[in-house]
């Protein structure tokens, strides 16, 4: 079956529409949050969906009607519509359509010519051991509801409960009749009052068919009599000594093109730009496929949350990226994975409603910012960490509004939800930092998810086996820093750029103030700030937007930094401890990505850091590594001090075994007294070069 959409001009043409405007795409890799407000427009495309069955056409109500009937009601509109209508609606079409060269067109998974390719492509039976439909991944109604905790700001624990989209919010009680918080009996009316978050629908781009409910429960200690339904709630310590660590989960889907060629000329869905091409099954060939495709069967994240629980950590802290299934994986691909199966679960059916400016090629299976993208990719084989451990989630650049934004509000944003959207329809930009404190330590959260770095930051490097340079004897090299000014691919906007150095200068100056209430600090940050890369046979210093808002005394009172994004292992330590350790878990079940930097070849790199100010610091030791998927185990000790170990995962044993080399973290505060900057005599790293288009 295929499924088309028509522009908004050939559907007033045919059915006297009364409103309606053309659409533009307006396809922006270099600002998500530009990408975000084009998918939410509503002026742009109102589509009309026809699809083609045995007894004619289906309309958008479900109602079948043959192809002559069609065709005479349609010429009655434009009759009664008027000439001149019908002449403007003409002209508007035919300037479309010469744009677009044709209508864009959907093909349905299931449609065994793309699913799985065999022969010439055109075969309509599907090879089950090729391509068996689903992942996997089992139906979710029989595991609702899904119960979980999220810390928020100021450390308020936030229960949340997943349940259908039909059945009401459950109630939080205690099997018992009472419950001990703090040492305290609490009778049960003074149980938190659980709120419905939103509720939503299976209308595309965004379908979350559920109901989210939640309570704030301000107390800590809960014993492990509470429920919420019929699921426990986790523990939330007062005084957690125990946390692991992980980024960079999800199971990487990430088509270039839609096997059409480089047909790029559509808007972005799910981040993934769609073709105005109207093209069918006979012009879908294997040998164009191009993205970055992860086979399921190297994909370990269930293994790795099921031992990350036997670590028994009071609390599991994730640095983002959730979701990674961005778009179909065809079969074959360019990485002979097997991931095909994300395309078609079986339970998938499509209603025929969705936003009105929505361009899809594919109707998404398990993938997409949808709840069975969220489900296969983060909850179900995350469901033993979620039901036993409470959770600090942060934001990720894959949790982006153009990409997988709207389920990170929904389900794991600590922040509150609006209360006028439907489940699915919220998503925001920019998020304010904010701390979660424990009676010892405090962790400082920052949304950096939607910079867009040089070139396409950390996609766009090139990892080339022997080419990374080492350093020579005593010579101190210097990483360079990826200025976003001096961005060729693609160019950048430049107010954008001087937006978001603004945007980070700012939220760097609250992250100092909040360290000021507490002795030791960890930061937590999606991207590392002081993260080192390879590209080809340059060494990176990564991030420069992060990099260049950075202030003298920011990181004083910080312990250490954590962070994913890479995906690989790093640590990083400096001289005289003139800034935290930088600590990176991106190794947390997305496709590694190989990094050739030979180890401790780090050891030694100087970086010049800040915007106005230079933090010069030199690298005592630095440590990458992509041998295995794991997490890190930091504990504090009976000194008050944070022994931190990387465990690495065993794929044929599915066993975890210590990697890399052990860290001690020292309880805060690290600076006493001042850090010392100087003035930069040249500021060209963190602005534009003279005479360039982005000078001030």
């Amino acid at each position: 079956m295929n499924l088309h959409i028509f522009k908004s001009s050939l559907g007033k043409a045919i059915r006297g529409y009364k409103d309606g405007g053309g659409y533009e795409p307006i396809p922006d890799d270099d600002n998500p949050a530009r990408d975000s407000e084009d998918i939410n427009r509503r002026d742009h495309i109102r589509p009309l969906y026809v699809a083609q069955s045995s007894s004619g056409i289906l309309q958008n109500d479900g109602r079948s009607t043959s192809p002559k009937r069609f065709l005479r009601l349609s010429g009655l509109s434009i009759v009664i519509a008027g000439a001149a209508v019908l002449v403007l609606s003409f002209l508007i079409f035919w300037q479309r359509f010469a744009a677009m060269k044709s209508t864009s067109t959907f093909i349905v998974p299931g449609d065994a010519a793309w699913l799985c390719q065999q022969g010439d492509g055109h075969s309509n039976s599907l090879e089950q051991d090729v391509c068996a439909p689903g992942d996997g991944t089992p139906d979710y109604e029989s595991y609702f509801p899904i119960v979980y905790v999220v810390l928020g700001d100021d450390g308020a624990a936030i229960a949340r409960a997943i349940v259908n989209n039909t059945t009401p919010c459950p109630l939080i009680e205690f099997k018992d009749g009472i419950g001990n918080v703090n040492g305290d009996v609490r009778k049960q009316h003074e149980i938190p009052t659980v709120t419905e978050r939103a509720v939503g629908n299976n209308d595309l781009p965004f379908a979350f068919p559920v109901r989210v409910c939640e309570a704030i429960i301000k107390e800590r200690g809960w014993t492990s009599n509470a429920y919420f339904g019929d699921k426990k709630l986790p523990l939330v310590p007062e005084d957690p000594s125990r946390f692991v660590v992980l980024g960079d989960t999800g199971l990487r889907s990430k088509p270039e093109n839609l096997g059409i060629g480089t047909c790029l000329d559509g808007p972005l869905m799910y981040g993934i730009h769609q073709c105005l091409k109207n093209f069918t099954r006979n012009d879908v060939n294997s040998s164009e496929f191009a993205g970055h495709f992860q086979s399921l069967d190297k994909w370990p994240l269930g293994t790795l949350m099921k031992r990350a629980v036997q670590e028994k950590p009071d609390i599991l802290i994730h640095m983002g990226d959730f979701v990674y299934r961005q778009g179909p994986c065809p079969h074959p691909n360019i990485n002979n994975a097997t991931c095909s199966g994300i395309n078609l679960p079986p339970r998938f059916s499509y209603s025929g409603s969705s936003e009105e400016d929505m361009i899809m090629n594919f109707v998404p299976g398990l993938y997409g910012d949808t709840f069975w993208s969220w489900w296969a990719d983060f909850f179900y084989p995350s469901l033993e960490a979620l039901g036993e451990v409470p959770w600090i989630a942060l934001r990720g650049n894959h949790e982006s509004c153009s990409r997988a934004g709207r389920g990170w509000f929904l389900f794991l944003s600590p922040q509150p939800y609006d209360s006028e959207a439907v489940a699915g329809a919220y998503c925001r930009d920019h998020t304010e930092p904010w701390k979660i404190s424990f009676l010892r330590e405090q962790f400082l959260l920052v949304d950096d998810s939607t910079i867009e770095p040089k070139d396409r930051g950390f996609d766009g490097l090139q990892f080339i086996p022997g080419d990374c340079p080492t350093k020579s004897g005593t010579d101190l090299q210097v990483p360079e820093l990826m200025n976003r000014f001096l961005a060729t691919n693609p160019e950048q906007d430049c107010e954008n750029i001087y937006d978001e150095l603004d945007i980070f200068t700012q939220h760097f100056l609250k992250v100092e103030e909040m360290s000021k209430s507490y002795e030791t600090n960890f930061y937590l940050g999606h991207r590392p700030i002081f993260g080192i890369a390879c590209n080809d046979t340059k060494l990176l210093s990564m991030d420069w937007t992060l990099q260049c808002s950075l202030g003298c005394t920011t990181l004083d009172r910080v312990s250490a930094l954590f962070s994913g994004h890479m995906h690989w292992r790093e640590s990083i330590t400096f001289q005289d401890s003139r800034l935290p350790p930088q600590i990176i878990a991106g190794h947390g079940g997305t496709d590694l990505v190989s990094n050739y930097i030979i180890d401790r070849s780090l050891d030694g790199l100087r970086l010049e850091l800040g915007k106005d100010l230079i933090i010069s610091v030199t690298i005592d030791e630095g440590e990458p590594d992509s041998s295995a998927f794991g997490y890190a185990v930091m504990e504090r000790t009976a000194s008050m001090n944070y022994d931190i170990v990387f465990r690495g995962l065993n794929m044929t044993t599915g066993t975890m075994m210590n990697v890399g080399t052990p860290l001690t973290i020292p309880k805060g505060p690290r600076v006493k007294g001042k850090t010392q900057c100087q003035k930069k005599k040249d500021t060209s790293a963190c602005s534009p070069p003279a005479g360039h288009r982005c000078s001030r």
